[in-house]
């Protein structure tokens, strides 16, 4: 038995790399599986099932309505989180904070989205991804968006608010 176990730590490479080699095609194979299922989804369903994030696709079609309404000088705001929006929008954030944390409790955050929207230059639209309350549980925002702005469409389940024109600051 040790006569046979010591030939086993002298295989000789050419063994060592088809066991190598073998390993590695065992081991790529649930990938290789998952991503066949994936391939065959629709393109909906891919953010989904890959992701588990329904925003991706989401933000493509609000970023491409964005492109299509906005005028020189429009502004938008995504209630209060979906980073990637900006990207599909083809949009500079007009808010520091990008995710749920952040505007929840970055430094002075809810201060500065107080001020944002209750300021001279609040975004022209704002893409309605969570409850407001979640975003700013103090009830501010959502008394401002009320006053200020009005529901323009529904892109794909999110609520787009429009800037009222002459709506009241503060």
């Amino acid at each position: 038995p040790e006569a046979r176990s010591s030939r086993r730590l002298r295989r000789a490479p050419a063994e060592l790399e088809s066991d190598q080699r073998l390993t590695t095609c065992l081991a790529t194979i649930p990938s290789l599986i998952s991503t066949t299922e994936v391939i065959v989804l629709d393109r909906d369903a891919v953010a989904i099932r890959a992701h588990d994030d329904p925003r991706l696709v989401i933000n493509e079609r609000v970023g491409q309505w964005y492109i299509e309404h906005r005028t020189a000088g429009s502004t938008l705001y995504a209630m209060c989180a979906s980073a990637a929006l900006y990207t599909s929008a083809d949009a500079i954030p007009p808010f520091p904070y990008l995710w749920l944390d952040g505007v929840r409790n970055g430094r002075d955050a809810q201060d500065q989205l107080v001020e944002l929207f209750s300021g001279d230059n609040p975004p022209t639209f704002v893409a309605m991804y969570q409850d407001v309350g979640v975003c700013n549980p103090s009830g501010q925002i959502s008394a401002l968006l009320s006053r200020r702005y009005a529901t323009r469409t529904i892109v794909d389940g999110a609520t787009i608010l429009a800037l009222r024109i002459g709506a009241p600051s503060t």
